[in-house]
């Protein structure tokens, strides 16, 4: 039984718990980690180690990642932290490889698809394309974050473009 201070306020508690009730059911864990991954990639997600799970995102997101913490928070049997990184040479360069990391590797991926013997799938192929403008995305968010030269990575750009 839920009661609240007013009756506007009691409608949204019940129509909380109704929508709660229904999509208990029609959702399951698969479709939770896609939500959460479909969020975290909205913040340009740069990954820190080579199987995922650790991810550099800029601060510019830092009310988003702080919300969507808490929300793996509450999934139970998941967590999530914040870790911010301080701002040093070091920390610069790691965000600076990780980044040259993530653009090689959406190159090497739409190249290696081009190179197959495979019929040119339209679904694959928009898919690889939309990864290669997200990088792009990316890259031009983490150039404001890094504000330093990254003219090393304007040769592997262009092969983006």
């Amino acid at each position: 039984e839920t009661s609240a201070y007013s009756y506007e306020l009691q409608c949204l508690l019940d129509e909380a718990i109704n929508l709660h009730d229904k999509y208990k059911k029609t959702y399951n864990s698969r479709h939770m980690r896609e939500m959460v991954s479909n969020i975290l990639s909205s913040m340009a997600p740069i990954s820190v180690r080579p199987s995922g799970g650790v991810y550099f995102v800029p601060k510019k997101y830092e009310g988003k990642l702080k919300d969507l913490i808490a929300l793996i928070n509450e999934l139970g049997n998941s967590e999530g932290y914040r870790i911010p990184v301080v701002s040093t040479a070091e920390s610069k360069d790691m965000v600076r490889k990780k980044l040259k990391d993530h653009i090689k590797s959406a190159i090497n991926e739409a190249a290696e698809y081009l190179k197959s013997n495979e019929k040119i799938n339209t679904t694959i192929a928009n898919t690889k394309l939309d990864l290669l403008k997200q990088v792009r995305l990316d890259y031009e968010e983490y150039k404001l974050v890094l504000n330093d030269e990254l003219e090393d990575m304007e040769g592997a750009l262009e092969l983006v473009r």
